[in-house]
């Protein structure tokens, strides 16, 4: 084995340095001492770079590589991380574009492995992770708004019911469903190189859910276990937790029956008075029977918001994260101890008394209601980056909403108002840890790089990364394509000689900065649209996401819990109104509708129905596949025909086509037109 070089520190080259500088020692005799070679601190006395480097230069210097991390890290908070590929292309690409000169493949136009090696040993910061799958309906719905929204209520039922002292008294309820077998890929041992590694576990196994309730003092009340099937053996009340209570479904699920038996279990085991039971906002839980039996057994129930239980309910936060690992460990040992048995029911409840007693921890529990801020209360305690995802689906304000804005309580602004100058997310400044702090200084070696470098576009800039920091440019802005389009200047913007734009007056702010405070950059570009700014060639090499909005026919009605919201009778009673309310509506329109198709046929004398052929493009032609009334001169009453008035004749054909401008009908036949001809129809020898 080849002996390491360079075995002397970076403090053994800085004292040899310093002593030579200062005359004590020679270079000889601080190479003896400090175990530096003489060449080392010759060549560092002739830079004045006191830093500790081997081999090669990187191709990108050091404060292009702190800009490529800070946005690698800003796109993985936003929930659209780089993958090492994309950053490999990505970087030959930059390089090509600003002739940096390198060694990449020219052939497969991406830098190499051995580059990306060296980066990531270079920058510590970050490091290759394994992404988990969110919905996107998840990364919308978690944002400032519901989750202050959430925060207020809550502080609302806290000060109510005096629970800031009492955590005995505040409750999470959540399922888990288990399914009989192993849940994640697992790490064996096998012959090196080999393609078939397979493990035999049931790919599609029965599925039994766990309901599991804790509250922030750290106390577990008894889980609920239920089975799928219509009858229960007595094996399954075997080798189960003390208390455990064990139940019955048809698909094994949580039922609106089993949640009303439920609250009676948790009623048995609760602290004494009316405690807080928060859930989420699953179908069996919401309903107005259950508010009758909580009243009675004096627990007072609270809905989170949809799709925030990730981030916001304490048992999915912290407890059931880790129950899955412990699951697969317990049944993997399990299988090896009893090779010729099977996982049933009946050996489910071994297994889950094992899992349930490690997972149910009281630093876990506590651990997660501290996560969440529900116990001690603390709105702040969701952080920043947990918002990042929602920027890209932010709504544009409607006109007016800036001085019309609620005054909302939000912590994060309260803190900025309090002198906490904690930098946000959604603001462009920059933070010091990412684009200060973790830039080093350029040497002497490096300053004829950089000002090389300094004419090209940096790749701060350059990487078209959806900035979360955007906190006050619109959806519609963030996620434009990289189109160019003539800007127009308001007078209260000019234009820079470097082609940028600066703000000399207010500009006018949207509705989320109004809210949520503004940034604490001095950067007067902060405030401004991002179709303001200059657009660089990078929107093409990795351009932003664009949100796709399909037009639905009909807007659906909020959910019950779209956001966070006691369950009381009055909301169900509001619930049930505004329902009621949408399908009286409906049905107005379908009557309105068909009296609108319903004609007499002026010939046959008999009611019929008007039936028409989709258009292909409505704003462009119309195309009617059946019977079209027209108004004849001198009479007042419809009549129904097929008339042309190219070839003059009142005789069917399969479609019309109907002028735009003087609303003349014509046979497509008779002006040469097809199903496939969609612009706008006019009459072929003018309209009279």
């Amino acid at each position: 084995m080849a002996p390491k070089r360079a075995l002397w520190s970076e403090d053994d080259l800085i004292a040899a340095v310093r002593a030579v500088q200062r005359g004590t020692l020679s270079t000889y005799k601080a190479a003896e001492r400090y175990k530096v070679p003489r060449r080392t601190i010759r060549n560092h006395l002739q830079s004045g770079s006191l830093k500790k480097s081997l081999g090669r230069k990187p191709i990108l210097n050091d404060e292009e590589e702190a800009q490529l991390v800070q946005r690698i890290i800003r796109y993985s908070e936003m929930g659209l991380p780089v993958t090492p590929r994309i950053l490999r292309r990505l970087v030959y690409k930059y390089c090509e574009q600003n002739n940096i000169k390198h060694n990449f493949n020219a052939e497969g136009k991406r830098a190499g492995k051995d580059w990306f090696k060296a980066f990531m040993k270079r920058h510590h910061e970050i490091s290759v992770r394994k992404a988990q799958f969110m919905n996107p309906a998840r990364a919308q719905k978690l944002n400032k708004f519901i989750v202050d929204d959430h925060f207020k209520k809550l502080r609302d039922i806290y000060n109510k019911f005096d629970l800031y002292d009492h955590p005995e008294k505040i409750y999470n309820m959540d399922e888990k469903g288990c399914r009989l077998t192993i849940h994640h890929q697992q790490s064996v041992l096998a012959k090196k190189g080999a393609k078939r590694v397979h493990l035999q576990a049931s790919e599609h196994a029965e599925s039994v859910t766990i309901a599991g309730c804790v509250n922030a003092l750290g106390t577990t009340i008894p889980p609920m276990v239920i089975f799928k099937g219509k009858r229960l053996k007595p094996e399954l009340y075997d080798n189960l937790p003390q208390g455990s209570l064990v139940e019955k479904s048809a698909k094994g699920y949580m039922t609106n029956e089993l949640f009303k038996i439920f609250l009676k279990h948790l009623s048995r085991y609760k602290s004494q008075g009316p405690c807080l039971l928060i859930f989420d906002g699953a179908a069996c839980h919401l309903d107005l029977s259950k508010v009758d039996i909580s009243d009675s057994l004096g627990i007072n129930l609270y809905c989170l918001p949809s799709n925030t239980t990730h981030e916001l309910q304490p048992l999915d936060k912290a407890v059931y994260r880790s129950f899955e690992h412990h699951w697969d460990a317990e049944l993997l040992s399990f299988l090896d101890q009893n090779r010729d048995k099977k996982l049933t029911k009946a050996r489910f409840n071994i297994i889950l008394s094992s899992v349930w007693s490690k997972c149910m921890t009281h630093s876990n529990i506590t651990s997660g209601f501290k996560a969440t801020g529900l116990y001690p209360f603390n709105p702040q305690a969701i952080p920043e980056t947990a918002f990042a995802p929602s920027i890209l689906t932010e709504a544009p304000a409607p006109d007016g909403a800036q001085e019309n804005a609620p005054a909302l309580e939000h912590p994060h602004a309260q803190a900025s108002e309090s002198g906490d100058t904690t930098p946000s997310i959604l603001s462009e400044a920059p933070t010091p840890d990412r684009d200060q702090e973790n830039i080093p200084p350029i040497n002497n070696d490096q300053q004829k790089s950089s000002n090389s470098a300094a004419s090209s576009p940096s790749i701060l800039t350059s990487i078209p990364i959806p900035d979360v920091s955007l906190g006050n440019i619109s959806p519609v802005d963030c996620l434009r394509t990289a189109t160019p389009e003539p800007t127009k200047q308001s007078p209260a913007i000019a234009s820079t000689s470097t082609g940028q734009v600066s703000r000399e007056s207010i500009v006018q702010r949207s509705y989320y900065r109004t809210v949520y405070g503004t940034s604490s950059s001095s950067d007067e570009s902060d405030d401004l649209p991002l179709s303001r700014l200059k657009k660089n060639d990078f929107y093409d090499l990795l351009p932003t996401p664009v949100k796709v909005q399909t037009c639905t026919p009909t807007v659906r009605r909020k959910a019950i819990n779209y956001r966070g919201t006691p369950i009381t009778k009055d909301l169900f009673d509001k619930y049930n109104q505004e329902k009621i309310n949408s399908k009286e509506v409906k049905g107005n329109k379908r009557k309105k509708n068909k009296q609108d198709e319903n004609f007499t046929d002026v010939k046959t004398g008999r009611k019929e129905k008007t039936k028409f052929k989709k258009t292909l493009n409505p704003k462009k032609a119309k195309i009617v596949s059946a019977k079209k009334s027209t108004t004849v001169k001198g009479k007042s009453q419809k009549q129904v025909s097929w008339y042309c008035h190219a070839c003059k004749e009142d005789r069917m054909d399969d479609a019309m086509r109907q002028c735009s401008r003087c609303s003349k009908w014509y046979h497509e036949e008779c002006v040469g037109l097809t199903a496939e001809d969609t612009d706008e129809f006019q009459c072929p020898d003018g309209c009279e």
